[in-house]
């Protein structure tokens, strides 16, 4: 709290006592947001305490990320370089000391500050919101963005807290129009059945959307076959964490349920349940790797990422997985006879192999007896 005082504004200093009648007065409305069991024991004087030092330290760590010299996208620490890190030493180095303790506290959903009593301290702290959303943008995976493209924060959205701003920016806008289904009656049934390898012999095959966003998923039916595109993730716990206390804020507050509902309100369930459908064994896993959906040999083995993605089958459908789900389907019932000679190449094709480098040996045998003879 020391520090939010001494590093505001010149022109906008103002005494402790202006600062934390701001938060005690964000703090008034924010109580009802609390499970009232949960702080029956919490007198208001000490409520308004815990809200005072917890958002003082939120804020002052988002100073202190903004102002290092590299990307949270990584499992790495950042090191301090700024004049931020020169003026405070010793807060700098706590910060950089536990910075992944941090990275993951401020992620838990049940971590949460209410935005407005955040907002009452960076009144007094500003803090380049911009940048440090932008600095998790790209914190699921490891590919890079060389271009330099800039992050436009959605001035538009009020978030409630601080994992709701970063799961909304995380997500996006779904960046093509939704697939909806002509005839919802044309479906009888819908399959949960689609592991990597049950795709791969119908003739779908995995692939890497192009934006790199949650909820851009799909497929893409083309003649002979189709594309099943998502996002690519580099899961190690940090990441693992993350894509939970996101999915679990779509359960506890977003998640719609009918087809006409806004899509990226379920984008993060439905990634994960997708995927969860997936990856039914290593072998599912080896696939999802292959095509560079999961990227990367650091992090989860591929039997953790088995258990971690066994772990997520209960998850509610979510609107993308859905749309998806019946875009297999319809794939399905259009392309029953392709999709049997896809089987049976997928089933077979070892042979075939076997059988066409023979069929390669034995021509080039004969060639050569041929010149043998002429000589």
């Amino acid at each position: 709290s020391c520090h939010c005082v001494r590093g505001s504004s010149p022109v906008r200093w103002s005494p402790m006592q202006e600062l934390y009648d701001a938060v005690v007065s964000a703090a008034a409305d924010a109580r009802r947001f609390y499970d009232k069991d949960a702080v029956a024991g919490i007198s208001d004087e000490d409520f308004r305490h815990m809200m005072f030092f917890d958002a003082c330290f939120l804020v002052q760590y988002m100073v202190w990320l903004v102002s290092t010299s590299t990307s949270t996208s990584t499992s790495t620490t950042t090191v301090p370089t700024t004049e931020e890190a020169k003026a405070d030493p010793w807060l700098a180095e706590f910060f950089y000391a536990n910075s992944s303790g941090i990275h993951h506290d401020v992620w838990l959903l049940e971590n949460q500050l209410p935005w407005k009593v955040v907002e009452s301290v960076m009144n007094f702290r500003p803090v380049n919101l911009e940048k440090f959303v932008g600095k998790w943008i790209d914190s699921l995976h490891d590919r890079k963005d060389l271009k330099g493209k800039s992050f436009a924060l959605d001035d538009s959205y009020d978030p409630p807290h601080l994992l709701g701003l970063l799961r909304h920016h995380i997500v996006g806008s779904r960046t093509k129009t939704s697939w909806k289904p002509k005839d919802k009656d044309q479906f009888k049934s819908l399959s949960f059945s689609v592991s990597a390898i049950e795709l791969a012999k119908i003739g779908i095959t995995l692939t890497v959307n192009e934006t790199g966003k949650l909820i851009d998923m799909g497929l893409d039916d083309r003649s002979f076959s189709a594309e099943l595109s998502l996002a690519p993730l580099s899961l190690n716990y940090a990441r693992a964490s993350r894509l939970v206390n996101m999915a679990a804020l779509e359960i506890c507050c977003l998640t719609p349920t009918t087809l006409t509902d806004n899509i990226e309100e379920s984008a993060v369930c439905s990634h994960l349940l997708l995927l969860s459908m997936l990856a039914q064994k290593e072998d599912d896993v080896h696939e999802l790797r292959r095509h560079g959906v999961l990227e990367g040999g650091a992090g989860l083995t591929n039997k953790q990422v088995l258990d971690f993605f066994t772990c997520l089958q209960s998850l509610p459908d979510g609107l993308c997985s859905t749309l998806t789900l019946l875009q297999i389907e319809d794939y399905r019932l259009k392309r029953k006879k392709l999709a049997k000679g896809h089987a049976f190449w997928y089933k077979h094709k070892n042979t075939i192999y076997k059988i066409l480098s023979a069929i390669a040996f034995l021509g080039t045998l004969i060639g050569l007896l041929q010149k043998f003879k002429s000589l």
